[in-house]
């Protein structure tokens, strides 16, 4: 039989945080752990350990710890609601955020953000940026000639220690902003052109 333990740590340091029971090796000599899954695990760093209790063949012996690490993303896009006038420019900024497990992070600098108006007018209708030094931002400029109300969504996929994330506005994960509205507005003063009135009198 196999013991295994679980901890909240990458080396097995501590007492464990949950051990299952007695696992049974197999003909090949190996222990099925499945049944012993942990999670769902928020970003930072576990590791596991399997303990052989020995027969009367065999000694007892420990396993090294084996390490894992959780890795995250999010990404935001602000502002959340706004009005323009049409045919005027409206700023977009794109937020990303990485954790390796220590924390989040503003995203290395490069990482591409796309900018998409998913409904309504607008132009450009998609668009990337790039991330500017360490504020883990970019920004967009739309546009529109039409009125109405545009739902933009924002997007990336991100390296985290090795593992490719997506991440995309919308999608009501942890961390993730809502897609942004934009409403397009038109507004015109009208002065009447001509009139008569009697001296004295208000118009």
């Amino acid at each position: 039989n196999v013991t295994f333990e679980f901890f909240t740590n990458n080396t097995c340091a501590g007492p464990a945080a949950a051990t299952s029971g007695p696992v049974a090796l197999n003909g090949a000599g190996q222990a099925d752990a499945t049944g012993f899954a942990q999670g769902p695990l928020n970003a930072g760093f576990y590791g596991f350990k399997a303990t052989y209790a020995g027969d009367s063949t065999y000694i007892g012996s420990v396993g090294a710890c084996e390490p894992l690490q959780v890795v995250d993303a999010n990404i935001q896009l602000t502002p959340p609601n706004a009005t323009n006038q049409i045919g005027t420019p409206h700023t977009l900024t794109c937020h990303i955020n990485v954790n390796d497990g220590s924390g989040f992070v503003n995203a290395p600098a490069g990482t591409t953000c796309t900018v998409t108006i998913v409904s309504g007018p607008g132009t450009p209708v998609s668009q990337n940026c790039q991330t500017v030094g360490a504020t883990g931002s970019c920004q967009v400029t739309i546009s529109s000639n039409q009125t109405g109300n545009s739902v933009i969504q924002a997007s990336t996929t991100v390296d985290v220690a090795g593992v490719s994330l997506h991440r995309q506005t919308g999608d009501s994960n942890p961390g993730d902003s809502p897609n942004a509205n934009k409403q397009w507005v038109n507004a015109a003063i009208v002065i009447a052109p001509n009139a008569t009135n009697e001296v004295g009198a208000p118009h």
